[in-house]
């Protein structure tokens, strides 16, 4: 682990308290051009990062009580979260059990990696830092057996690009994904691997009876050489991206939360209600455990890109989220020719999958401010016979998926940028 990880743990996380500078363009790089972000949304922005920030200190607050304060209501109150939404068992002394200790570290890295990110003291790509784009109209679609298009920086205008005459298809160069569909960007002159199904013009504009998009995170790449026609072709490293589509613009908060929380019912709100209000900080915190689960930073400086555990989407559904943890979902998966194939997620995936997160910290953060939360994803008064019950595993949970049916973002378009 990386000297930048081991500084965060020394780091308050104090992004928006007013003793911080760290601000959006501090994070990222905006992207100009078509989807140039404006000062207004630059503005709402870091009014979304104010409000991830206190996400992220729940998340944080959590770790520390289930550790350090496990009988104190705080203590059994987060695990009772950690077990419901992530599926780990701590016992009395916030120990993990054997079979959850992997899931118990991987939490614990992740909230490390976004301590780090938040208090802008680290760096989460190849390339830092990470870029941001405020829509998705610099996007241009091509087919994978399109020629590869080159910018020319002091014509500013792009080529064909050609090996021995050849003209490699975008498929042999950024490597063929039937579930993917390559963009090019134009504002980076980079290419991107999208879910198939987004809009042809404007990925954030959902084709007619698609989901909405409202945020999605690209992992970025590393400088590699791949060899075509026994040629050598330069990739250059290409930063993460965040895209924050229109859609999130809304003028929600936390603080609006909080004020509307009194309209909220025990035993009937669902966690859904909280993140419709707050969708542009719910999807901002989303996005960032993508961004920040992509790379490992090894001792050396050097960055690697495992695929295989970094954090992406099995499901947004509240009731789905719950059961995942609690034993195991089936969900439909869709594929490109329009069909789906059912795909079941134990417990154990649950570390794996972003909503999760976003739910808990929605959660545990509610419960700092309130005393109320969702372990069972609907409101509850916490008092020691309903911890017991949480801890027993006793509490009731809706055997129907009846939750708000999410399309804040569109699943499986986390992958490495070809």
């Amino acid at each position: 682990m990386s000297h930048y990880w081991l500084l965060a743990l020394v780091f308050l996380l104090c992004v928006g308290t007013g003793t911080s500078e760290v601000t959006i363009k501090t994070l990222f790089t905006l992207l100009t051009g078509n989807g140039e972000c404006s000062d207004d949304y630059v503005n709402l922005m870091d009014d979304y990062l104010t409000d991830v920030s206190s996400l992220a200190s729940a998340f944080d607050a959590a770790i520390e009580d289930a550790t350090d304060n496990p009988e104190q209501q705080d203590g059994w109150v987060a695990r009772a979260l950690f077990k419901s939404w992530f599926g780990i068992v701590l016992d009395e002394n916030g120990e993990a059990t054997s079979e959850t200790e992997a899931q118990w570290q991987t939490v614990k890295d992740i909230n490390t990696k976004l301590k780090s990110f938040m208090a802008g003291s680290g760096v989460a790509a190849p390339q830092t830092p990470p870029e941001l784009l405020c829509d998705g109209s610099g996007f241009a679609r091509y087919a994978w057996d399109a020629s590869v298009e080159k910018w020319d920086a002091e014509t500013k205008e792009y080529y064909i690009y050609t090996i021995d005459d050849e003209e490699p298809e975008l498929s042999d160069i950024y490597g063929y994904d039937a579930d993917l569909v390559p963009y090019l960007l134009e504002n980076n002159h980079n290419y991107y691997a999208v879910k198939a199904g987004a809009s042809d013009n404007n990925i954030c504009v959902a084709q007619t009876g698609a989901a909405t998009l409202y945020g999605q995170a690209f992992s970025g790449q590393a400088e590699t050489i791949k060899t075509y026609l026994a040629n050598p072709v330069h990739m250059p490293a290409i930063s993460p991206l965040i895209l924050m589509c229109p859609a999130t613009l809304a003028q929600t908060s936390l603080d609006n939360i909080i004020e509307q929380s009194v309209d909220f019912d025990v035993g009937v709100t669902q966690i859904s209600a909280l993140t419709i209000r707050a969708r542009g900080p719910t999807t901002l915190f989303h996005e960032f455990i993508h961004l920040i689960s992509f790379w490992t930073e090894g001792d050396g400086g050097s960055f690697t890109f495992n695929e295989d555990t970094y954090v992406t989407d099995y499901s947004y559904d509240v009731d789905q989220c719950l059961w995942m943890a609690f034993s195991e979902v089936t969900v439909d998966v869709p594929q490109e020719d329009g069909t789906t194939k059912a795909k079941t997620f134990y417990p154990k995936d649950t570390v794996r999958n972003a909503e999760s997160y976003t739910f808990f910290a929605l959660a545990y953060w509610y419960y700092i401010e309130t005393g109320q939360t969702f372990y069972s994803g609907f409101l509850s008064d916490w008092d020691p016979n309903a911890g017991a019950e949480a801890e027993t595993g006793s509490t009731k949970r809706s055997t129907r998926f009846t939750a708000h049916r999410y399309g804040h973002w569109l699943g499986r378009t986390h992958r490495r940028v070809r």
